[in-house]
């Protein structure tokens, strides 16, 4: 069961996720992924969660976080195998999440989304933006908003085995 930080905040469901159960909507930069992926070198990694939707299956459907989970597929020889997510239940369902092109806000269906994923068509790098409405209509972009992608603190040995994310990793949460 999702932990509900409260009514008025996304849900709260975190998750260590092998890497390859992460399906990506977009492509990703190369040199960002290097910058990315120094993070890992650390005994302790300090990382924002990525987010997913729950595709069934044991497949993830990436939200944001394309250059974190790219980073972590490069540190497998120090022993990254997983990375932390927040899973969202529903990612189609859910009408509090929407998606649109980041450049022009033209909409995107979730399940083109979802499909293309399963596919393997990807969109090009920062093409999609995904939005979470609060209660209340305030809309807030999922991208490093840490009500939704928590900043976290996690020993480096912690990223090997799938499983339930402690909260005491969260650094902060506003």
């Amino acid at each position: 069961m999702p932990n509900h930080v409260s009514s008025h905040r996304p849900p709260l469901d975190l998750r260590l996720i092998r890497t390859e159960c992460l399906l990506q909507q977009e492509d990703t930069l190369h040199g960002r992924v290097l910058r990315t992926a120094r993070k890992f070198d650390a005994e302790v990694v300090e990382i924002r969660a990525l987010t997913a939707g729950d595709l069934g299956d044991g497949l993830f459907g990436l939200i944001d976080g394309h250059h974190r989970r790219a980073a972590a597929m490069l540190r497998r020889s120090a022993g990254v195998r997983v990375v932390p997510v927040n899973v969202f239940a529903d990612y189609v369902g859910d009408k509090r999440i929407t998606a649109r092109d980041a450049e022009t806000s033209k909409p995107y269906d979730k399940e083109e989304i979802v499909e293309r994923m399963l596919e393997g068509r990807r969109f090009p790098p920062h093409t999609t933006l995904h939005t979470f409405r609060f209660n209340g209509g305030r809309e807030r972009p999922f991208h490093h908003y840490d009500l939704i992608e928590p900043m976290l603190l996690i020993p480096r040995r912690e990223l090997d085995q799938p499983g339930r994310l402690p909260r005491a990793y969260i650094k902060r949460l506003a």
